[in-house]
């Protein structure tokens, strides 16, 4: 049963995978898992974000931080929020994340600090999981969100 739900490519031969059901993150070189790390939630989406940085959305109100070491992967820092984190992408050193319950995109810098946000009166209605790809080149585009 592969229960993956979120991939993100940090080099060449690696990829760091989520395990929603499991709970955990693998770092896989090729098709071989070199490290693996218990989360404290559910993992959702991740992303990279620096080189030896990356992020995962957890289920609930948080986005936990990895460092990606050679064959190494170890919890760094987490953000908690006020409300339910779904997506995440990372946007010219700032993190965008989507939410759910209530739902809406904010702009954030690496240690929280809100940039901007859009929320669904904004941004017109949206499911959960919205594609980020499509959302963060529109937040440059949008009056209310400058950074």
């Amino acid at each position: 049963m592969d229960t993956s739900n979120g991939i993100a490519v940090v080099s060449p031969t690696e990829l760091l995978v989520c395990d929603f059901v499991f709970k955990t993150v693998s770092l896989v070189d090729i098709i071989v898992v070199v490290a693996k790390v218990s989360t404290p939630e559910r993992p959702r989406r991740i992303c990279g974000l620096s080189e030896g940085i990356s992020a995962v959305t957890l289920k609930g109100k948080k986005v936990q931080f990895l460092k990606v070491g050679r064959r190494s992967l170890t919890l760094d820092k987490v953000l908690e929020f006020d409300k339910d984190v779904y997506g995440i992408k990372s946007l010219n050193n700032n993190l965008v994340l989507s939410f759910s319950n209530p739902s809406g995109i904010d702009m954030l810098t690496m240690d929280g600090t809100i940039i901007c946000t859009v929320d669904n009166e904004k941004a017109g209605t949206w499911k959960r999981g919205i594609p980020l790809s499509n959302i963060s080149d529109q937040l440059h585009r949008r009056a209310y969100c400058r950074l």
